[in-house]
């Protein structure tokens, strides 16, 4: 395996580096799109916090059942989740693979669409999506470390202190306090980083290069929200 010349990292975990040094990795990436080892290390990262975070996990579940759900029913519900905890864990990188996945297909279509000075291929933008994912799983990680330390009880709203709900205060919309707790300085950081590595890797003006991955983020954003909200909705969850 290669290091990275000036960075003491294989070329095969070139995609890690993109949240950090996005430039350096659009340029890596360029002759070596290699993602599948940094896929890995997220995905296992992915289980880890799964497991770590599954207690609070499950009783803002319950605090979110509806009212008239017995105390027999919310106990049949706890078991159903701690019982199903390795089968989610174990299909949680399946999860982030094809979620990743779309994104790369999605880039592949908007760099296509507004076109490139060095044109892509698929290995190059798998790369760009699984380093971007790195940005998820932070993300994930300060979450529950604000939930722990805020001391927020079960079933009560977090407002992150770094999103855009933190501004505008709380919202009578499920859908609309979704859509202002995922803008944030996270986004900022994925729209940016997977900007700046883009017009690095297919010689793109950066301008048009952060327009694609803000458009990338906004799809990915606005599904996961419209999936959010039917879920709610089907399963009468509380606010």
């Amino acid at each position: 395996m290669r290091n990275i010349p000036g960075f003491p990292m294989s070329e095969h975990l070139s995609p890690l580096l993109l949240p950090f040094r996005p430039a350096l990795a659009g340029m890596v990436l360029r002759s070596a799109p290699r993602w599948f080892f940094s896929f890995c290390i997220l995905a296992a990262a992915a289980v880890l916090l799964e497991f770590v975070t599954h207690t609070r996990d499950v009783s803002e579940t319950l605090a979110h059942l509806p009212s008239s759900a017995t105390a027999e029913e919310r106990e049949v519900v706890r078991a159903d989740l701690d019982s199903t905890l390795p089968l989610r864990a174990a299909i949680l990188p399946l999860q982030h693979l094809a979620a990743w996945s779309v994104r790369a297909i999605l880039l592949t279509l908007l760099l296509h669409a507004f076109g490139t000075g060095v044109p892509p291929r698929t290995k190059h933008l798998m790369s760009i999506a699984v380093g971007s994912g790195g940005i998820d799983i932070i993300e994930r990680l300060v979450q529950a470390v604000y939930a722990g330390i805020s001391g927020a009880g079960a079933g009560e709203a977090v407002i992150l202190p770094w999103s855009l709900l933190a501004l505008t205060g709380p919202t009578g919309s499920y859908a609309l306090t979704l859509l202002l707790t995922s803008i944030n300085m996270f986004t900022l950081w994925y729209v940016g980083t997977v900007g700046w590595a883009l017009s690095v890797l297919c010689s793109v003006h950066k301008h048009k290069a952060v327009l694609i991955a803000g458009a990338v983020w906004a799809v990915s954003a606005g599904s996961t929200i419209v999936l959010l909200d039917l879920l709610r909705n089907a399963y009468a969850f509380s606010p």
